[in-house]
């Protein structure tokens, strides 16, 4: 991951203990902009094509993939205080970064797998379009 020298605090961690499949659902790019649940957070995906054609379902030409995650214990900062308002993941090629942006303005950056983002993907409430 080229780019790691401005993240070098982030961690290598599983993806799935941040974002479990069972816990995280898409939505369609025109429902983005609606309101989740009050226990979930915002999820922005930014996938290349070379990933996004190993997946069993299309997906948009533009590489952005919007969801929700039911926020859990691992999306509150290490000290215990703060919750994420939203997560970002980035494809690196060899693998993802995952900005998570908590309330209070701070964010971090852990890096995961390209196979754990693809399982979460394979395994999370799709629409039926996407």
């Amino acid at each position: 991951m080229g780019d790691e020298k401005f993240y070098e605090d982030a961690k290598r961690d599983m993806l799935c203990r941040y974002i479990p499949a069972d816990k995280f659902r898409l939505v369609g790019s025109a429902y983005k902009n609606v309101p989740g649940g009050l226990t979930e957070v915002r999820v922005k995906l930014n996938i290349k094509k070379k990933f996004a054609d190993a997946l069993s379902f299309n997906t948009s030409k533009s590489g952005l993939l919007f969801g929700w995650v039911r926020a859990g214990e691992m999306l509150k900062k290490e000290d215990g205080s703060k919750s994420a308002e939203k997560i970002e993941l980035y494809d690196w090629d060899n693998g993802f970064l995952m900005l998570i942006f908590y309330k209070e303005g701070s964010k971090q950056g852990v890096y995961v797998s390209s196979e754990d983002v693809r399982l979460l993907l394979e395994n999370c409430m799709r629409p039926n379009n996407e």
